[in-house]
């Protein structure tokens, strides 16, 4: 079905269309954005209808990236939060929202004097409407290691999964199927590669050239008016194109209580009488089948047995036999044949005769796989982070990791996390042993190390780099799997500061200098060996430094 099912409901499409549809479309200018500008289309549209707007100065600023706030202001409106005429239904509404979710939001706000509590109920709508998770909410702000807060950028792959979210096509895009490989596949969050994967299949975003993702990277103002664009003429061609005819069904599980009437070897079929009358039933190739309580084939059922079988779309899927078995030595119930797979849970069906599961099965290469139906035995367990959970905490969307006896799922384990990322401020690079070590400070002010081998990828302002290529004071996102640190990104600002030099450390691997700044704070920055020479440099000196994060590119003598 794919692009064909792009809004939630009704009511979200009638939001969508009514605010953001125009029969007015004229090409906006601002003074930063030529006609030849590769976003012009892109921008002009998307500020016609409101979503990303420019100054009061004329300037749309399409370079400049997307904080996190102004991400939630964009979502917000575009599935309908509005800040005008407001009806007393959608007020109420608002504040519901905000109410469940004040509590959480603002334990992640008090950290920070920054924090823009102006958007809170924007941010409480879209946890509400599952488009933000509580997760999102620790990316809005960060420190880096001098305690300076600093706003967040919104990156691609975070932009890949609210675009889709917002378009309704979560369900899509965790059950597709995507014949695609990016070079840059490993740097994505597993968690993220199905909304990826699907966005660009949809021509929501796209890939550079070469196949490169750049997941990390920050999205701009023109960026983002592009990628809503396109998501828009998605949500058109797919409104054109959806078919008159209903939905697939889902998967129907069913129970049944009899006796095996006939058994039908060759066609892997048994013939079952039960109060419903008598029926044949072939038996899936996966079907656990246990005879008086022991793990038994195909071949120890008999005529006659008295069977319990639960049923996927017709197929047996498991089933449990009693009397007339000759050998009950073998394997009992507690030494199941168990595999354990992981996956994304698509739905979740709480039936008459038991609880079902579809699970979009991940492939070894982390992309999704088929979706295929489970049963919950009645003596499951489900846990989170330790704790045993009941089944009514499930959602769509959690990744989970299942003990599976043929159809029939005995645990899930939620995975909050397939891999680990820590972020923070680069505060030194140093080798030990041959091995370059990074040692960062996260907004906790807990220091870290991040030991790079030959494998761990290193971008840098979204360009990979080696090891020196990375800036003391640099902003840092590592990519943990396991203890291995498989990438880095980060990303710098280029400064210019003016002062006198108070301190000029020499005899170290770091070269260094302190700086009493205009301010009147001292502020420690390191050399760049290779473009300033510390030897002419005199302590009292007034200079222009020119930086790039903490490292000193230039100095100029005033």
């Amino acid at each position: 079905m794919g692009l064909y099912k792009c809004l939630v409901s009704i009511s979200i499409f009638i939001t969508v269309i009514s605010i953001l549809t125009s029969n007015v479309y004229g090409a906006v200018k601002f003074k930063d954005v030529p006609e030849n500008h590769w976003a012009f289309k892109a921008i002009a549209e998307i500020s016609e209808k409101g979503l990303i707007v420019g100054d009061a100065s004329g300037n749309f600023k399409p370079d400049a990236p997307i904080d996190k706030f102004e991400t939630t202001r964009i979502l917000a409106k575009y599935i309908g939060y509005k800040f005008t005429n407001v009806t007393e239904e959608e007020r109420a509404y608002y504040r519901k929202a905000y109410d469940k979710n004040k509590a959480i939001i603002t334990q992640y706000a008090k950290p920070f004097t920054k924090w823009k509590s102006a958007y809170d109920y924007e941010i409480a709508f879209l946890l509400e409407k599952e488009i933000y998770t509580v997760e999102d909410l620790s990316q809005f702000i960060v420190k880096d290691a001098n305690g300076v807060q600093q706003f967040r950028a919104l990156s691609r792959q975070e932009a890949a999964v609210y675009l889709v979210k917002l378009m309704g096509l979560k369900s899509e895009a965790l059950s597709g199927s995507y014949n695609m490989n990016l070079a840059d596949d490993a740097d994505i969050k597993r968690i993220y590669k199905p909304y990826v994967y699907y966005s660009l299949k949809a021509g929501i975003i796209n890939s550079e050239e070469g196949g490169i993702f750049k997941p990390n990277g920050w999205v701009t103002r023109a960026l983002m008016s592009l990628f809503l664009y396109n998501s828009l003429n998605c949500i058109d061609k797919s409104e054109a194109q959806k078919p008159v005819a209903n939905s697939p069904s889902v998967t129907q599980i069913i129970s049944l209580t009899g006796n095996i009437t006939k058994v039908y070897p060759e066609q892997n079929s048994i013939q079952i009488t039960s109060g419903s009358g008598m029926d044949i039933y072939q038996l899936s190739p996966e079907t656990s089948i246990y005879v008086d309580s022991f793990l038994k084939t195909r071949g120890d059922l008999k005529e006659g047995m008295a069977v319990k079988a639960v049923l996927a779309n017709g197929k047996i899927i498991d089933i449990q036999a009693f009397g007339l078995s000759t050998n009950n030595s073998i394997v009992p119930v507690s030494n199941r044949q168990i595999s354990t797979v992981e996956g994304i849970l698509k739905d979740i069906r709480f039936e008459e005769s038991g609880i079902a599961v579809d699970l979009t099965l991940i492939n070894p290469d982390g992309k999704p796989g088929e979706t295929k139906t489970f049963v919950l035995d009645k003596n499951h367990t489900i846990a989170r982070l330790g704790a045993e959970i009941s089944a009514e905490d499930l959602k769509s969307g959690d990744v989970v990791i299942a003990d599976i006896s043929g159809g029939v799922c005995l645990r899930l384990l939620l995975a909050e996390r397939d891999r680990e990322i820590r972020s923070g401020t680069l505060l030194e690079k140093k080798t030990a042993n041959d091995v370059n070590i990074l040692l960062v400070k996260d907004q906790n002010g807990s220091v870290f190390e991040l030991k790079i081998d030959e494998q761990t990828k290193i971008l840098r302002q979204n360009n990979q780099v080696n090891y020196a290529g990375l800036r003391i004071g640099d902003m840092i996102d590592a990519y943990c799997t396991y203890d291995r640190l498989t990438s880095v990104s980060a990303h710098g600002l280029k400064t210019e500061l003016t002062g006198a030099l108070l301190e000029i450390l020499i005899a170290s691997d770091n070269q260094s200098i302190v700086l009493t700044t205009e301010d009147g704070q001292n502020r420690r920055f390191y050399i760049i060996p290779e473009k300033v020479d510390v030897y002419k440099l005199r302590i009292g000196t007034k200079v222009r430094i020119s930086l790039d994060s903490w490292e000193v590119e230039a100095i100029l003598q005033l």
